[in-house]
């Protein structure tokens, strides 16, 4: 996979975060049905623990160990 559609696709999984993030808030200030805002809360934090913890990462995964020598 080429880095550019690593990033695109990261970028994308960021952006869909941040609209779902929106909607619960929406749900919530409409008193929606807690049962609704629940399902997307889940959805929510799945997609968290599948994104990076520090931001943006766009770099893509490593395939092959490192060759760098640590001291």
């Amino acid at each position: 996979m080429e880095s550019g559609s690593f990033a695109s696709r990261q970028q994308k999984l960021h952006d869909a975060l941040s609209s779902m993030e929106d909607a619960l808030r929406l749900l919530d200030e409409a008193d929606c049905s807690a049962d609704v805002g629940a399902h997307l809360d889940l959805a929510i934090c799945r997609l968290r623990d599948m994104l990076p913890q520090d931001g943006l990462d766009v770099s893509p995964p490593r395939t092959e160990p490192s060759t760098e020598i640590s001291e």
